[in-house]
């Protein structure tokens, strides 16, 4: 729990357009951007990533490293709801 909370708050310091951040499930997280291009979104994944696997996590004098998996996805319709939203997401980064 405690790296989680070291990467959200990375993410939060990076996060420079508008957006909904939020922890999606025990170990991921969701950023929802509006208005935003897909190669907008993948250049921020890009440096998530990058920060992420940079920095040194110290917990209780341990210095760890982490990585991670990002998927985005990008649609250019209407949904209704955050989860109609969430669900897209999830079945298209499966294609």
């Amino acid at each position: 729990d405690y790296i989680l909370k070291e990467v959200a708050k990375l993410f939060r310091g990076l996060i420079q357009l508008e957006c909904i951040f939020a922890r999606y499930d025990r170990d991921e997280f969701v950023i929802l951007f509006k208005d935003t291009s897909i190669e907008q979104a993948f250049e921020f994944a890009e440096k998530i990533k990058t920060s992420v696997e940079e920095y040194s996590f110290n917990y209780k004098r341990t210095k760890l490293k982490a990585t991670l998996s990002i998927r985005v996805s990008g649609i250019n319709f209407s949904v209704n709801t955050y989860n109609d939203l969430l669900n897209y997401a999830d079945i298209s980064s499966k294609k």
